[in-house]
């Protein structure tokens, strides 16, 4: 079996994303890149969000906005380090 867990059903058999397995990164991680651990917890909320209220989607476009989600939410964050930093000279 693969990295994912799979869960039978009548006739098919699904994927749940909350239970993908994300490697590490080999290489050094670049400063706007949010640990793996995080981007894996708002993926699964975002599914979450997404199950409840029926809207279509799938485990990558989960992970896809996740990650550009955290890297938005840090970009914003060296921003306004850096404007406080300018403030402070």
């Amino acid at each position: 079996m693969s990295a994912q867990t799979r869960t039978k059903t009548k006739d098919r058999t699904t994927t749940r994303p909350h239970d993908i397995v994300a490697t590490r990164p080999t290489q050094p991680r670049s400063p706007g890149v949010a640990p793996v651990g995080r981007v894996r917890a708002r993926a699964y909320a975002i599914y979450q969000g997404r199950v409840s209220t029926g809207a279509p989607g799938d485990a990558t476009s989960d992970w896809i906005q996740a990650e550009r989600e955290l890297e938005a939410a840090s970009a914003k964050d060296r921003e306004r380090g850096e404007a406080l930093m300018r403030d402070d000279d």
